[in-house]
């Protein structure tokens, strides 16, 4: 006789692990597990990830991994860059300045905000200037950092990292998202 062994639709895990997932997902989480190499789903089944409400016009939530869209809402549309702006900004001053070069804050490199934060004269670690650039969004912060390449210079750093990670579409101005 012929023995077949099989999970029966079971996914086996290791003990230590198995406990790690049962003390970390709440019942009903809905689990998709992948075959190394599978491109298209054979079967009618259809996966609707229920996510959070979002308030965005637009978003994307996916598995770059697996090449997996949880959820999305127009992100293939053209959208503003204000953020983005920040973000790429943020990316180069980490790839190319060392963290803690002090860079003095200038009367040119100073924008006109509503909250102004930095001051001409002063001097801010790279690390130091990260902090308000991504959770406060701040213009000062940004064009301070550009400053230490000049912001021509930054500019073009920002737009070919852009390209070399495939974002054809966008293209920067400026290193604070205004032009």
């Amino acid at each position: 006789a012929v023995t077949f062994v099989y999970s029966g639709g079971c996914i086996r895990l290791k003990t230590a692990d198995a406990k790690k997932l049962y003390r970390n997902v709440k019942p009903g989480t809905p689990v998709l597990v992948y075959e190394k190499g599978l491109t298209e789903v054979t079967d009618n089944i259809s996966f609707r990830f229920k996510g959070p409400e979002v308030s965005a016009k637009q978003f994307l939530a996916a598995d770059l991994k697996n090449n997996f869209v949880f959820t999305e809402l127009g992100y293939s549309k053209p959208a503003a860059v204000y953020s983005l702006t920040k973000l790429a900004t943020a990316l180069v001053a980490f790839e190319r300045i060392p963290f803690r070069t002090k860079i003095l804050v200038t009367a040119e490199s100073l924008l006109e905000t509503s909250v102004p934060r930095l001051k001409a004269g002063e001097r801010f670690r790279v690390l130091d200037l990260l902090y308000p650039l991504l959770l406060e969004n701040s213009n000062q912060a940004a064009s301070v950092l550009a400053s230490f390449f000049e912001p021509e210079n930054f500019i073009k750093l920002m737009n070919d990292r852009l390209k070399a990670i495939g974002a054809s579409q966008t293209f920067f101005s400026d290193p604070v998202g205004q032009g």
